[in-house]
């Protein structure tokens, strides 16, 4: 071996490379050949070998193969031992564990239920990966022995698990086996109230997933010192005090409430009164009234829960659309909308929000700082009314605006007159059309290259399908309007080239 493979930045940057995802899938095997190569390759080969592992099949493969069988007949593997286990089966153990930093056991990994009380009684540790940062656990089976995963060194920790009955008591042990913990996720599942008290013990906590269903909890984990991220969950609603201590959330930058109506939500602001929040995202379940909705913006604007930072962002999630028997539920209109006038990012994806020109252009006059703007339907069904027209109040008076999302309809392109007035806006970058429909492409690109010069992407439902519900019925249809909003960002460079040699020109 070459001499200069013994410096130790030189032999860093041979396993740099490995450290990606594309090439830790595909380098495995050249890893495991780099360990047999030389001493010198073993350690820093072995070490990312054994980094991320996402089942336990690998560690308990490491054990002697006359002590444990694999049963890979049924759907789920079950692991099973063939004789009482010892001490020296963990040598092989032992010496691959304390490589492992992050562990995500999945569902259909392997069931362990026939071997872990066999195995805690002769493992000659309390836990098996000692030094585990992130441990993930999204299945329900097992579950009962996640507590000897518990390291001294794990900063994050998820937990999804859907129901019925997980047995959450583990959390109770958490300050004392994971004193570093920063974050957790623990979805699907109500913390009971019996045991929110380990909360207490996790004063380095910063970010927390919860469902609960007490507002003492509430204000338990509105009293941890630390904590900047927050996305709650409520099982039943909760009763709020008349008075409140003076000490909750004071560090809070971003919160959730997911699947909290309305009523509830505007009862928990005045909890956030003290926060610091920079953004907060308000996830709706089922038929909310147009009043209930202005409340809760209203209550918003009233503690200043989103006017206290110069970088805001307020997302708003209501994707079922009413029925016709409730075509005055769910609307969500811009009375409230408007009060928040230093928002810089909005986000509001509602079946039931029709955003009319006149109502985009006092939305643009009030959000004059937004840097990114979302006012989108995630349904394939719901004819956009916004025109293309209405995109000359975002150019006038949004100055700041680089990214777009809101569907248009594009039936009627203006005129090269009717824009001359727009000074155009130089910052918008993106622009995200959903299932919005395009018949000339060449003239749109006309159009927008007017106004927005410097666009470089024109995005559809296609590029996002993350956010919207594609409908397979209406695929190739839709499939073949994407395909023009493709050609007409293909267009805009070009009229964009067209106009700067008409100005050169012009000035000679």
């Amino acid at each position: 071996m070459h001499r200069c493979l013994s410096i130790p930045e030189i032999l860093s940057a041979v396993f740099l490379n490995f450290q990606t995802t594309e090439a830790r899938s595909a380098g495995h095997e050249a890893l495991a050949t780099l360990a047999r190569t030389c001493t010198t390759f073993q350690s820093p080969a072995l070490a990312l070998l054994w980094r991320a592992q996402e089942t336990m099949l690998n560690i308990i493969l490491c054990m002697p193969p006359d002590l444990i069988s694999v049963d890979t007949s049924t759907s789920l593997p079950t692991v099973r031992l063939l004789r009482p286990a010892t001490a020296s089966d963990w040598d092989r153990v032992l010496l691959y564990a304390p490589l492992v930093r992050q562990l995500w056991s999945k569902g259909q990994d392997l069931s362990l239920a026939s071997i872990f009380l066999a195995l805690n009684l002769s493992m000659p540790t309390n836990c098996l990966f000692p030094n585990l940062t992130r441990l993930g656990w999204v299945k329900s089976t097992d579950f009962r022995y996640i507590g000897f995963l518990l390291a001294p060194r794990l900063e994050h920790i998820f937990i999804i698990c859907p129901p019925p009955d997980i047995n959450l008591s583990f959390l109770a042990a958490l300050p004392y086996r994971c004193p570093l913990l920063q974050l957790l996720y623990i979805s699907g599942q109500h913390v009971p109230d019996a045991i929110c008290g380990f909360l207490d013990g996790l004063p380095n906590l910063t970010h927390l997933e919860v469902t609960l269903a007490d507002m003492r909890s509430l204000i338990r984990i509105g009293r941890l010192p630390r904590l900047r991220r927050l996305f709650l969950r409520l099982s039943r609603s909760v009763a709020i005090p008349a008075t409140l201590p003076e000490d909750l959330f004071l560090n809070l930058e971003h919160m959730t409430l997911y699947d909290i109506d309305c009523r509830t939500a505007t009862r928990l602001v005045p909890v956030l009164v003290h926060a610091k929040l920079k953004g907060i995202r308000i996830h709706l379940p089922g038929s909310q009234t147009t009043s209930v909705v202005n409340d809760l913006l209203k209550s918003l604007v009233d503690r200043s829960c989103l006017e206290t930072s110069s970088s805001n962002s307020f997302r708003f999630d209501h994707p079922e659309a009413p029925i016709p028997a409730q075509s005055a539920l769910c609307a969500i209109d811009t009375h409230s909308l408007r009060l928040h006038c230093r928002l810089t990012e909005v986000a509001i994806v509602s079946d039931a929000f029709s955003l009319h020109d006149c109502c985009l252009s006092e939305i643009a006059r009030s959000w004059t700082r937004i840097r990114k703007l979302e006012l989108i339907t995630s349904s394939p069904n719901k004819k956009p009314v916004t025109t293309l027209s209405g995109l000359l109040a975002l150019a006038r008076h949004c100055r700041a605006l680089k990214t777009l999302r809101l569907s248009l309809d594009t039936s009627s392109i203006p005129q090269a007159a009717s824009t001359s007035d727009v000074v155009p806006q130089i910052c918008l970058i993106s622009i995200d059309v959903g299932f919005s429909a395009l018949y000339d492409a060449l003239n749109f690109a006309r159009f927008i290259s007017g106004i927005f010069p410097n666009l470089k992407s024109v995005l559809t439902y296609q590029d996002d399908k993350l956010t919207y519900r594609v409908n397979q019925a209406d695929e190739a249809w839709h499939a073949a309007h994407h395909q023009r909003w493709k050609e007409a960002e293909a267009h805009i460079p070009m009229f964009v080239a067209v106009r700067e040699e008409g100005r050169l020109l012009a000035q000679r």
